[in-house]
């Protein structure tokens, strides 16, 4: 029997991979939208109750309290969106609508932003992701990875280089009996 020299993935295991992800970012979207609305709908409320005490006119009233609910609420209609967003994408994954695809690295760059510097490979037709150092230290111009997507987006969301990896799929005999 041959020595196993390269990690196996599956679509079953990179499927868990996406759902693990995107239930860490269901949670983080729950907890800040509950302290985002701990704190802004109090002020809020204090404000335009404040505004509705002061200004006379129902007009002014009206435009000044829905002006500011929108602006100091914003952080919480934010999350809520990002929140929806994260149980859509759950959707996807539940219907297995991800692609694997396999591309060569175009480019690797180095960008300033802010203080840091950030490492990304760059693929073409895919977004540029940003790595990690280890990663992009062992990329090469020309590398191949598995890159894993949503379908109808060019976000990548996993990549697998195909120097550590190997993908197994029914059609190069994984799974069959």
């Amino acid at each position: 029997m041959a020595k196993q020299t390269k990690n196996i993935i599956t679509l079953e295991w990179i499927a868990e991979e996406l759902r693990f992800q995107n239930q860490a970012a269901i949670k983080s979207a729950l907890v800040l939208v509950g302290a985002f609305a701990l704190f802004c709908l109090p002020i809020t409320a204090g404000i335009v109750y404040g505004i509705c005490n002061v200004i006379e006119g129902l007009a002014i009233k009206t435009v000044l309290s829905v002006t500011v609910g929108a602006i100091l609420c914003a952080p919480v209609f934010a999350m809520a969106s990002a929140l929806r967003g994260a149980i859509a994408e759950k959707g996807m994954i539940d219907r297995g609508e991800f692609d694997i695809v396999t591309r060569d690295v175009l480019y690797k760059e180095e960008r300033v932003v802010q203080r840091h510097t950030e490492k990304y490979l760059c693929f073409g037709d895919l977004d540029d992701v940003l790595v990690g150092d280890t990663v992009y230290a062992l990329a090469d111009k020309g590398d191949n990875f598995y890159i894993v997507h949503y379908k109808n987006s060019t976000r990548i969301n996993l990549l697998y280089s195909t120097k550590t990896h190997e993908l197994k799929t029914e059609e190069n005999g994984y799974g069959k009996g």
